[in-house]
């Protein structure tokens, strides 16, 4: 079999860890298949959130007029909205018996922020000028984005939310949408030693943010809810890791405005795998207080290296806090809420220690690499024995 990913690039974290962990595995698993990354960052053209690569489309051309009987070919696109998953969705129309077709969406947090923006969910949260963006990207779903879906022989979402918002909003028949998490890489699974810890923080409880610095997140309202914590716990630390998506700025104007808080919060940008899971293992918990979320690369990797969680109420979070019972949710932009469930987590070490070793047995028993790739290589094999 000849497997082509699209994605829009292997570097960098989140989307791009999963993709690469995917392929890193399904090649120990099935050394037999010809796996091949199509990456089409950086591109020539961009409109907005919308990436255009013309030699993506030769690509997949090329590549769609060589399968045969004999040699089947399945695309696996990775990201709903993508410029290359729209041109998958096209080809699949122009040759519907050349090739098969699975796009894994890794979330459409764009989607249900651009739903909450118009059901005015947020309250001014966004400004007028973002709120006229994301509504043209609404435009975007109930059109392209609908026909590139319902062209998919498999659409694979992170959660039974988005089946809902793929078969109600966009059309797509509930029988083509399977849920499946992200592959967390296997260092996160690893046993820890403390002697290798190697990042002095200086500070105590710690709490951990990883992600995006990006308004979407909602750091905001973690930054609101630190100085009454401060009060409580005089020597907290927030340890901010993740690379800057322009709210950087806004951040650090914040913390200027707030004396007693500038020393208790630490940005950091890019850092290895290695020192993530050093950060996973010296925090106290993990917070990610987001308005618009998919399904949380941290949170898996947090679940894995034992560390408790409090996180918003959204995307595939409610689900997999359901089923793990390693967390705790917070409605988003509800500061209150914040600031009552990291008290609770941070004031008592046995609660700590019983989320930690929840989320660690969910993650071994749901999130592994080999489980998630074994999940993905019986999809690939149904879908080219069926016929």
């Amino acid at each position: 079999m000849r497997l082509i990913h699209l994605v829009r690039s292997l570097e960098g974290g989140g989307k791009e860890v999963a993709v690469k962990c995917l392929i890193d595995e399904i090649s120990r698993l099935r050394p037999d298949w010809e796996q091949i990354p199509v990456t089409t960052f950086p591109a020539p053209a961009h409109l907005g959130f919308y990436t255009f690569s013309p030699n993506v489309i030769r690509k997949i051309r090329s590549f769609s007029v060589q399968a045969t009987k004999e040699h089947p070919l399945v695309f696996n696109a990775h990201g709903y909205g993508e410029f290359h998953a729209d041109v998958v969705a096209f080809f699949r129309r122009i040759y519907p018996l050349q090739f098969k077709s699975v796009l894994t969406t890794h979330g459409m947090a764009g989607f249900q922020k651009a739903l909450g923006i118009a059901s005015k969910r947020f309250g001014s949260f966004y400004s007028p000028t973002e709120s006229f963006k994301r509504l043209l990207h609404l435009w975007y779903d109930y059109t392209l984005g609908a026909f590139s879906v319902r062209s998919y022989d498999l659409v694979i979402a992170t959660s039974d939310e988005e089946c809902f918002l793929l078969s109600r909003h966009l059309g797509l028949e509930p029988s083509r949408s399977v849920v499946l998490p992200p592959p967390v890489p296997q260092i996160f699974f690893q046993e820890y030693a403390s002697e290798n810890n190697t990042i002095e923080v200086g500070g105590e409880p710690i709490m951990l943010y990883a992600g995006r610095i990006d308004k979407d997140k909602g750091l905001r309202h973690l930054l609101e809810v630190l100085p009454r914590l401060k009060g409580s716990y005089p020597r907290i630390k927030l340890v901010l890791v993740g690379p800057d998506f322009g709210y950087k700025k806004t951040l650090l104007q914040m913390i200027s405005k707030t004396p007693e808080i500038q020393q208790s919060v630490i940005l950091v940008n890019h850092i290895s795998r290695e020192e993530m899971v050093t950060y996973y293992h010296t925090a106290d918990c993990l917070v990610l207080p987001s308005l618009s979320e998919g399904f949380s690369l941290s949170v898996a990797e947090a679940f894995a290296s034992g560390l408790p969680v409090i996180c918003s109420d959204v995307g595939a979070a409610p689900e997999i806090m359901a089923e793990s019972k390693a967390g705790i949710l917070v409605a988003p932009g509800d500061g209150e809420q914040l600031l009552r469930a990291l008290d609770l987590v941070l004031s008592d070490s046995h609660l700590r220690k019983e989320l930690g070793a929840k989320g660690r047995v969910y993650a071994k028993d749901n999130l592994t690499a080999e489980s998630v790739a074994q999940r993905y290589v019986r999809l690939y094999e149904g879908l080219v024995n069926h016929r």
